[in-house]
This record gives structure tokens, C-alpha cells and sequence, in this order.
């Protein structure tokens, strides 16, 4: 019997993804989470033989980060990523952590790492591949050259989502009703060209606007110039 661990935001997905893994015979669904910290904290019950689905843009603790704890503590879970938009730095990243298969975002494809992980050579398998570029629409993300001119509270609301914080939570940090933190965020998007919130993550990360934790380094965060 194989068990599977799903992490996702999106309960709707989560529900989708369930449907089509239940085509398969020998599967049981032994847990899921919602965020990063759901995620680490039920990760001690996952076992060598099995699966765990995780979305890379997870709150709280991004996707990447749980991973690569889950890997310091389990050596043999096998481990599927996906998310909406293709990078070669993420690639690297979970090549590094020992990951065992990157998907786009959506049932077919994550069933498809399934199958690959029924085999018996569980390694990162660059031969596996999918067609990102039919299912989804990149939007290009500006450059530190670009000259956009961020306001101190676009820099902080931009933070705040990237630390994975919602509306309610962003309006309590900025003293600002919900409905005025949503109207910054659209503002915020124009602004800067982007097509919604895990772009607007990926702009944070590439132009040094927002960090990512570590606690190998002196300062407690990342000093790479971009961890995608």
C-alpha cells in the first residue's frame, strides 16, 4: 500500500488532485496541509515508502523550505513539487534537495510523477518531462535594473505576502481595513506589470525585497540574491 501526504493552500485542487489519484489501486491518502507549518509539523509521521505532494508557494514556510527540513530528517520519503510557473533556479533547488520529481500544477501531470515514482529508480529524473508552456502564461518579472519607484508601504505590504500573510492579517500589521489592503495589492500589481500574488512573490525574492529564512547564516536569512 502506498501512502500519500498532499500539502496545497487550494482545497478545491487538493479535492481534484484526490479524484485522479483514487484511479489508482494500492493508494491511500494518509493526511493533508495547508501551509508550511501544517506541513513540518505532520511530517513526522511520513515513512520511507511514502509519498509526499507539495505545492512550492505554501504559506507560512514556502514549499522549498519544508522540503529540504523534511529531507534533513528523512533521507527516503519520496517527494513530488509542483507549482504553476517553471524556473530553473527552482529546478536546481530541489535537485539539491533531493526531490525526486517537479511538475506543473495539475492533477494529470502530478498523477504522471506518480507513476515514475511506482518504478524502482526514485532518483531526480531530468527525462521526465512536461509541457509547462501549454498550460500556463508567464508573465515576465522586471529586472533590478528596472526603474520602479516602490513606496515604503508597497515594500511592506509586498513582505507581508511573502511571508504568506492574508488580507486580515496584513490590514492588522499595517492598520489598514482589509478592503484598502486588497485595493494596495491590485495598485501594486499594475504597478510593477505582474498578474497576481505568486508574482508578485518571485518579484520580492528577485529583487531582494523579501528574504527567505536560514539559520546557517550570521543575519538568520538568505543571502543568496535569489533563491528561485
Amino acid at each position: 500500500m502506498k501512502r500519500i501526504f498532499i500539502a496545497d493552500y487550494d482545497t478545491s485542487f487538493i479535492s481534484q488532485l484526490i479524484v485522479e489519484l483514487n484511479h489508482f489501486k494500492d493508494i491511500e491518502i494518509i493526511g493533508c496541509a495547508h501551509n508550511g507549518y501544517e506541513l513540518l509539523m505532520m511530517a513526522g509521521s511520513l515513512t520511507n515508502s511514502d509519498i509526499l505532494i507539495s505545492n512550492l508557494f505554501l504559506s507560512g514556510v514556502s514549499g522549498v523550505e519544508a522540503i529540504q527540513l523534511i529531507r534533513m530528517k528523512n533521507n527516503l520519503v519520496k517527494i513530488i513539487a509542483h507549482s504553476s510557473i517553471f524556473e530553473n533556479y527552482m529546478y536546481n533547488i530541489l535537485k539539491l534537495s533531493r526531490a525526486n520529481v517537479y511538475t506543473p500544477k495539475n492533477p494529470h501531470d502530478i498523477c504522471k510523477g506518480v507513476r515514475h515514482l511506482f518504478k524502482e529508480d526514485y532518483q531526480f529524473e531530468s527525462t521526465l518531462t512536461f509541457e509547462w508552456n501549454n498550460n500556463i502564461e508567464v508573465c515576465p518579472i522586471p529586472s533590478r535594473e528596472t526603474k520602479i519607484h516602490l513606496s515604503p508601504k508597497d515594500k511592506m505590504l509586498m513582505f507581508l505576502v511573502c511571508e504568506g500573510k492574508n488580507s486580515k492579517e496584513i490590514s492588522d500589521k499595517m492598520n489598514l481595513s482589509a478592503r484598502t489592503i486588497e485595493y494596495y495589492t491590485q495598485s501594486l500589481l499594475l504597478k510593477l506589470n505582474l498578474k497576481n500574488k505568486v508574482d508578485l512573490v518571485r518579484y520580492g525574492y528577485a529583487n531582494g525585497l523579501c528574504t527567505v529564512s536560514c539559520p546557517r547564516s550570521l543575519d538568520k536569512s538568505c543571502n543568496r540574491s535569489c533563491i528561485f
